[in-house]
């Protein structure tokens, strides 16, 4: 009957926990890196954002203190000021240098219908063609006598702003509250293009007691003020060449000023981030629409996401067709294997032989498959050598943690590989803190090994080293003198094991037993595979244990050897790496 050759020809079990774990760390390096750049530029944008609407709150403070200062001016020259005085101080103010978006500052006062003529007059002492204008139905005039510059302003000079309802309802306010306060949405008779602006009012009072409504109302004189074009106020304010963010700004369903439009260069239609603020302002709440521009999105684009999700694919696909070969590979020797063993019986030694080297084969391609996760930590090194330099401290520390996940990784399929050598009867190399001591309870209690016939000196008790191969070592020679001590002349087993510094690179370990020793010719016999000097019967074993010890030592490219005392017994003794 013909033998069949069977070997595997599909996807083992750990390739496909590789490609999945390959996966998986893809998607989560890309999830994480593009994590910190949204959120770098969510913060960015917040900064920018609430600095506009900072910004803006400051500069009307500044005019605020003008409009104060004006009031003191006023105060100081007994509640009343000239048109030359007031000339004066606007002049020193120097308003178009100090205060950008202002359009002037002037002085408003209130008169009552007894007072009118007696007002009218005494203006006219300096122009005579003042008056008041336009007519109303109020029972108090609100006119505005000085304002400075007066070139740019003439059309406001006796304006009464009692006649409108915005203008009329902040000045009352300002006047109850003792406080500056701005009119809501108008349009100033002096803005040809009729667009949004307001009235900035600084109340001031004669006299010295005003604590209450009644008195304020009582003691009122007049305002100081100034006009505002909100375009105007905007352009001196936040210069648009200076930011990256566009904003619109409301006062109610009344909008004030708007860069939400196309025509804006800058405009994004589709804006990364927006936001809405309030911010209450005088008596009036002015609501910012803020949202991002085009220079916003390219200053902060990034493609180190979309680079380790490429390289993350780039590296599955390597994965994939390695393992598509792979299994090609095994299928193609399948099919020659089963076409020599149709053919040629008496080839099946050479069939074995190839059948082995599969399986070295086998193994060596999926030792090779640690190295798309050097790839993804090559990359992630790359990144820092690229980036290091502008990556905040948040992104670098989830770049090293993406890091020590890859390391992670690597360790996983080291231990994949590590099963997969013992299949092949390969043997786990890996260092790591032995306790000499345990390692000797250990053989002693897994072997029903009573203490009291061993002695130990272990210098030092620690070493770095394979804890598997250790054990296997001394757990091999130690059964091998405790049966020769318990064979010889039924006597008790004596047996030591030591060990101390040999040189730089070696510990000595030495075994000594009180066995019938070696005969002398025979110390290399002993570690032959399958060679006793002892019948079976009589000792057990199957003399693989020595063999197995040989190969270990000579293996770390140290030696061993045995000598055979005078008194007796036998020394097995062998060098080991430190």
């Amino acid at each position: 009957m013909k033998k069949e050759f069977k070997i595997s020809t599909s996807f083992h079990w750990f390739h496909w926990l590789i490609v999945f774990l390959s996966i998986i760390l893809t998607v989560f390096a890309w999830k994480f890196s593009k994590k910190q750049v949204d959120e770098k530029a969510q913060f960015q944008f917040n900064k920018e954002a609430e600095q506009v609407v900072e910004l803006v709150s400051e500069r009307i403070k500044n005019y605020e203190d003008a409009l104060w200062g004006g009031v003191a001016a006023i105060q100081a020259r007994g509640g009343d000021i000239s048109y030359g005085d007031w000339l004066v101080f606007a002049t020193h103010l120097k308003i178009d240098v100090k205060y950008p978006g202002i359009n002037g500052i002037g002085v408003i006062h209130h008169v009552g219908p007894e007072e009118l003529g007696s007002y009218l007059n005494d203006q006219r002492k300096t122009r005579e063609d003042f008056s008041i204008y336009p007519k109303h139905q109020e029972n108090e005039y609100f006119p505005i006598t000085y304002i400075e510059p007066s070139n740019t302003n003439a059309k406001a000079i006796g304006l009464d702003i009692a006649h409108e309802k915005n203008r009329y309802s902040a000045a009352k306010r300002a006047r109850d509250t003792g406080l500056a306060q701005i009119t809501g949405p108008i349009e100033l008779v002096q803005d040809a293009e009729k667009t949004p602006g307001f009235l900035f009012f600084a109340p001031f009072y004669s006299g010295d007691s005003y604590q209450t409504v009644e008195d304020r109302q009582k003691s009122f004189t007049g305002m100081v003020y100034a006009p505002f074009v909100v375009k105007k106020l905007m352009q001196g304010t936040l210069l648009r060449e200076k930011r990256r963010v566009d904003i619109q700004i409301s006062d109610g369903t009344n909008v004030l000023y708007d860069e939400h439009v196309k025509t804006n260069l800058d405009f994004d239609p589709n804006p990364l981030f927006k936001e809405h603020l309030v911010l209450e302002l005088y008596g009036r709440v002015w609501e910012f629409d803020i949202r991002s521009t085009k220079l916003f999105r390219s200053a902060n684009e990034n493609n180190q996401p979309l680079t380790i999700l490429a390289g993350g694919i780039i590296i599955d696909l390597f994965i994939i067709i390695l393992f598509t070969v792979l299994t090609r590979s095994n299928r193609k020797a399948v099919e020659i294997a089963s076409a020599m063993t149709q053919e040629l019986s008496e080839k099946a030694v050479h069939l074995e032989k190839s059948v082995k080297d599969l399986e070295q084969f086998s193994y060596l391609i999926s030792h090779d498959l640690k190295a798309p996760l050097r790839g993804i930590s090559n990359v992630l090194g790359f990144i820092d050598e690229d980036h290091g330099e502008r990556l905040d401290e948040d992104l670098k520390s989830n770049l090293t943690m993406i890091d020590k996940l890859v390391v992670r990784s690597q360790a996983l399929l080291d231990d994949v590989l590590t099963y997969s050598r013992f299949s092949n009867k390969n043997i786990d190399d890996k260092k790591e803190l032995v306790n000499l001591n345990d390692i000797l309870n250990g053989i002693l209690e897994m072997n029903s090994i009573e203490g009291n016939c061993i002695s130990a000196n272990f210098n030092p008790n620690e070493i770095q080293s394979s804890k598997l191969l250790v054990r296997t070592v001394l757990n091999n020679l130690i059964i091998n003198s405790y049966r020769h001590g318990v064979v010889k002349d039924f006597s008790k087993p004596e047996i030591s094991v030591n060990s101390e510094s040999y040189n730089e690179q070696q510990y000595l370990f030495t075994i000594k037993d009180n066995g019938p020793g070696i005969p002398k010719g025979k110390e290399e016999h002993v570690f032959k595979i399958f060679k006793q000097l002892a019948p079976k019967e009589v000792m057990g074993g199957t003399g693989l244990g020595l063999a197995l010890v040989k190969s270990i030592v000579e293996n770390k490219n140290c030696r061993i050897w045995i000598e055979s005392p005078e008194e007796g017994g036998a020394v097995f003794k062998f060098t080991w790496p430190k």
